[in-house]
């Protein structure tokens, strides 16, 4: 059986489901497939930060970085209220801000760059009796500043889409069970899901599989000119299961271009509090293993955290690889990538945050290569098309906290 569709996505991460929303509500008819639960990459392993671009201008300077990134916290929360591009009004919100403070006094520099127009929109210095649960023992020899970034409950945020999208999503392997058909002009005309009789064949493809994109581009046996490149940037990320009955949410700077430690707060199944733990501790602890790693973080909590108490915590790290498009000296790149090869688009939003400039550049390629919704979708058709190959509808991903701590 061959199912034609408008657009076939492969990659269920923030992108692809960012993407499947946008496309269904232009009219395209839009099948996605996934390799195992949707998120379940870098996208559920994220900290659920939406930054507006704060924490890339630590230099004092308003970077590139910044300035892709700084329109996106007003898309996400007009998405997170019912009124956006994305209806996002089910999903959960875990606070409205990110607090940022200093090991020391802000050098002047800073702090002045920090009241400039550039920033202070989007951030706020706090009284002492404005202070969070968390800081009110802390006894802080620099100021506390809100930024106006939420951060997100990204289970809900899977939970929400997958349900919208149910009948759209499907778990396959693409890498190990599906085969294209390609064209001799390296277009896709099938793709074929092995030891099945079901075939799709899509007008256009869209890759957003993260890590997985250099695998299915492999399969279409492009001269390499064509590919985009993949880099992976790895972090070692440190999970803190706690009995402290308040959340956390916060970056500690020095005098880098980075923070120093980036805290965000997810709560468990039992109850309890989980801190994850980014910033610098998680890019310079790659090479660690994870009794290593742990040690490195009770450390950095001692000295920049040190009127909470974790010696009765549980700890647990684990690698992560981020998959960006490939950036000279293997920086991070600014902003969303998306390129096109004949009917196949290769994309990377680089960070969660991104996800909407995304969609807007995959719309932008459908346009400009004259990709029309043209083949009605029947979800119920679909459901049972697919469960006839013994392929089951997507499910959002369980929480790496709940992996983790059992």
């Amino acid at each position: 059986m061959t199912i034609n569709t408008d657009i076939l996505i492969i990659g269920g991460g923030i992108a692809g489901m960012w993407t499947v929303n946008r496309l269904t509500k232009l009219g395209y008819s839009v099948i996605l497939l996934e390799k195992t639960a949707l998120g379940d990459g870098q996208s559920m392993k994220s900290q659920g930060i939406i930054h507006g671009g704060v924490k890339y201008s630590l230099t004092g300077q308003v970077s590139k970085a910044a300035n892709a990134i700084s329109g996106m916290p007003k898309r996400w929360s007009d998405s997170l209220d019912g009124s956006g591009e994305v209806d996002l009004s089910q999903a959960k919100v875990l606070s409205p801000y990110h607090y940022m403070w200093s090991k020391g006094n802000l050098a002047s520099k800073l702090t002045t760059f920090f009241a400039s127009k550039a920033v202070s929109e989007k951030m706020h210095r706090l009284n002492p009796d404005e202070e969070p649960l968390a800081f009110q023992e802390a006894k802080l020899k620099s100021a506390l500043y809100a930024l106006h970034e939420n951060v997100l409950d990204i289970p809900s945020i899977f939970q929400t889409l997958a349900q919208q999208h149910h009948g759209q999503c499907f778990q396959v392997d693409c890498q190990n069970e599906l085969d294209f058909e390609v064209n001799p002009d390296s277009s896709i005309h099938l793709a074929k899901i092995r030891n099945t009789d079901l075939a799709i064949k899509p007008q256009f493809t869209i890759f957003t599989a993260g890590e997985g994109n250099e695998a299915l581009l492999e399969k279409l046996n492009l001269p390499a000119k064509e590919k985009p490149a993949m880099q992976r940037r790895a972090v070692h990320m440190t999970l803190v299961k706690h009995q402290h009955p308040f959340p956390l949410y916060a970056h500690c700077i020095g005098t880098g271009s980075k923070p120093e430690l980036t805290i965000s707060s997810h709560k468990h199944s039992d109850g309890s509090w989980v801190y994850y733990l980014g910033g610098n501790l998680s890019e310079d602890g790659i090479d660690l293993n994870e009794d290593e790693q742990i040690k490195v973080a009770k450390e950095t909590l001692k000295e920049l955290v040190p009127w909470l108490d974790f010696t009765k915590a549980d700890f647990a790290s684990f690698k992560l690889n981020k998959a960006e498009p490939k950036t000279k000296g293997l920086l991070r790149p600014d902003s969303s990538f998306v390129q096109t090869i004949q009917n196949t688009a290769v994309a990377w939003p680089t960070k969660l945050a991104l996800a909407p400039q995304l969609a807007d550049q995959i719309i932008e390629e459908l346009q400009k290569n004259d990709i029309n919704a043209l083949n009605p979708q029947n979800k119920t058709e679909l459901i049972a098309a697919f469960q006839k190959a013994n392929i089951q509808c997507s499910q959002a991903a369980t929480p790496i906290w709940e992996q983790l701590f059992k």
